[in-house]
């Protein structure tokens, strides 16, 4: 950079103020972008990790909703399979047969 901006200088007849000048203006403008694009990732970063616990919210909301229906099917008092059990040995005909009762 000082390689170039010493030629310039040479070629235009620039003072040594005024080739400082330009070596820092040019300097500059290189490490602005570096710092707008790490103050970026860190946003995106954020952002990311943001969604992620997002996800996780959704993935546990999920998993209660799932095991409380599933619950309500297979266990408890009153339940759907012991119910239809109940009703089996009441006489009820069935065309199919249910899944054995698991406990997890």
């Amino acid at each position: 950079v000082q390689v170039y901006y010493a030629n310039k200088a040479c070629d235009n007849k620039m003072s040594g103020r005024d080739l400082e000048q330009q070596i820092q203006l040019y300097l500059g403008r290189k490490l602005i972008p570096t710092g707008a694009r790490k103050e970026k990732q860190s946003k995106e970063l954020k952002g990311f990790v943001n969604d992620m616990k997002d996800i996780d919210d959704a993935i546990n909301s999920t998993r209660k909703a799932y095991d409380s229906a599933f619950n309500k099917l297979q266990k408890g008092k009153g339940n759907l399979l012991s119910s239809v059990e109940k009703l089996k040995t009441l006489g009820a005909k069935a065309t199919k047969s249910l899944p054995a009762t698991t406990d997890d």
